[in-house]
């Protein structure tokens, strides 16, 4: 009787678990519905635990699709991997009781060329325990059709092999890879290219830029 009524208990309480994961902004802001990159922007996004308790949680890619010259590059869970595919990104990860997992973020790649379509992905975060514990967030890349546009900060091209345009104003940049090592870095005086050919190591890079109107930060990949 005492083992029937210890089930019943556990039972009832994994039914009566609420929804702890929620995804925010680096300002702390909820998210959800869909957020749009244009050019090569990165963005960075925080799965927060809202329990008394550590979960455990899993990032997935649940629906995919990417223009073609287009690349989906997320960091979660330890990885960064470009996706093409629906799937799991990473490994299971512990997260204590009412604290944010910072290191996540989502950075679109538009075509080289000059094409027509935009890209979408969304990504959902889930309790492999408690699987009603669970958000999704989706993703728009938007591919612009004239590269670029004088009013939006972008850079390109986006997967390059020697150099990297830009069409604003900066005062210096600094260039680091995934382990956030600083690779190059300069004064920039007037010029709106930098070359590339220091890097010798094909990759995912992130370069930021100083400007007067603060920092800007873009990735790219290297071939």
């Amino acid at each position: 009787m005492k083992k029937i009524s210890l089930l019943l208990a556990v039972l009832l309480s994994i039914l009566s678990m609420k929804a702890q994961i929620s995804l925010t902004d680096t300002q702390g802001n909820t998210l959800n519905g869909n957020i749009e990159l244009n050019g090569s922007e990165t963005f960075y996004f925080y799965v927060h635990n809202g329990s008394d308790t550590s979960i455990h949680f899993i990032v997935k890619a649940i629906d995919v699709y990417t223009a073609p010259g287009a690349v989906w590059e997320v960091c979660a869970c330890g990885v960064c991997a470009q996706v093409d595919r629906p799937g799991q990104i990473g490994n299971t990860t512990e997260l204590a009781a009412n604290t944010d997992y910072t290191e996540t973020h989502i950075t679109y790649f538009p075509p080289e060329t000059d094409a027509k379509e935009n890209s979408t992905i969304t990504l959902a975060v889930v309790n492999p325990f408690n699987r009603d514990d669970s958000v999704a967030i989706s993703f728009t890349g938007i591919t612009p059709t004239i590269v670029p546009q004088a009013e939006k900060a972008i850079i390109y091209p986006t997967i390059t092999t020697d150099k990297l345009n830009f069409n604003f104003q900066a005062e210096a940049y600094q260039i680091y890879d995934m382990q956030g090592k600083i690779i190059e870095q300069g004064i920039l005086k007037k010029q709106k290219t930098i070359p590339l050919t220091n890097i010798s190591k094909a990759g995912t890079y992130f370069i930021r830029f100083k400007t007067q109107q603060g920092d800007k930060i873009f990735g790219f990949i290297k071939k």
